[in-house]
């Protein structure tokens, strides 16, 4: 019974907001229509339980992950690739969740947002802004979860700066897997098969332009200039500047190994090279991207209402 109340009063919520979404279709505000299906779109993920929790332990359940092959990096030669390969799972990992998490939960708002659009009660733009609107917030705790566990226990580098330029890459990234895979969900209905593309285009990017398997510089002079266009790129080379500025690692006594790396800096300019030179200019970007992507989705999802319409 107490189940039957809440979805009662639920459905009845939403028959109310879209009572009020036809009394303002000739209205003054696009900005009102953003807010109320911002407001509906929480309420359902809230009432969905289900769909906030997803939202909330996928990154904390990767990184806990991360923490139990790791531990906790030491500051030996043998180090730099326990660094590696965190910061090389930090670049790759938020952009997969992004797409698992679009693909859980966009398939369903994206069926709704075809009928209510149908029947002219908004525009796709006016439904797509509310949905990346009200998940912001949400995606943010989780990635702030994500970065605060796996930054701090396994040992990255401790200089607040350091990690503030570590949470806003894990969040950019995460924003930028789960807007590339709404743009694929424009493309193809099946969810199976926008998860397949959007992998394989992230998978074939982070290869490509992350540097971590490959330094950029040695690529194909195609695929090097290609990598401009590659987020991963400029995640890449914040998260190895912010890690390796100023660290100090330890060289093995003489006759027992080989000490290729005595400082972050050698690291840095043998496989990022100017990647600290280029700070500033990478976080630009990477914010930038964002944007594009926001506003690709946008479009995208016009031109497609309107292809199914006429």
């Amino acid at each position: 019974k107490e189940i039957n109340s809440e979805q009662a009063t639920h459905a009845k919520g939403e028959a109310v907001d879209v009572l009020k979404l036809q009394k303002n279709d000739k209205g003054p505000s696009w900005i009102y229509k953003v807010g109320l299906l911002s407001r509906r779109s929480t309420l359902n993920l809230i009432h969905g339980k289900w769909g906030l929790v997803m939202r909330l332990t996928q990154m904390s359940m990767f990184a806990l992950m991360n923490i139990l092959f790791v531990f906790r990096l030491k500051k030996t030669q043998e180090s730099v690739q326990d660094r590696t390969g965190v910061l090389y799972e930090v670049v790759s990992g938020p952009l997969i969740i992004g797409v698992v998490t679009a693909c859980a939960l966009f398939p369903p708002l994206r069926g709704l947002m075809d009928r209510e659009s149908r029947d002219g009660l908004y525009s796709p733009a006016t439904f797509i802004v509310s949905y990346l609107l009200h998940i912001f917030p949400i995606n943010l705790i989780a990635c702030m979860m994500f970065s605060v566990s796996l930054y701090w226990i396994v040992g990255l580098n401790p200089q607040p700066m350091a990690y503030v330029g570590f949470n806003l890459v894990t969040t950019l990234l995460f924003l930028n897997g789960e807007s590339i895979t709404v743009i694929f969900l424009a493309f193809f209905r099946n969810p199976n098969q926008a998860n397949t593309a959007s992998t394989l285009f992230i998978s074939f990017t982070v290869v490509m332009a992350s540097g971590f398997l490959r330094n950029v510089d040695t690529l194909p002079a195609v695929l090097r200039y290609l990598s401009y266009s590659a987020v991963q790129r400029y995640a890449s080379e914040i998260l190895v500047a912010n890690e390796y500025t100023d660290l100090r690692l330890e060289c093995p006594p003489p006759g027992e190994g080989v000490c290729q790396y005595p400082s972050g800096e050698v690291y840095i300019q043998t496989n990022f090279h100017n990647a600290d030179v280029y700070l500033n200019r990478s976080y630009v970007i990477l914010s930038t991207y964002v944007v594009v992507f926001y506003a690709v989705v946008v479009l995208v999802y016009l031109v497609r209402f309107r292809l199914k319409k006429g």
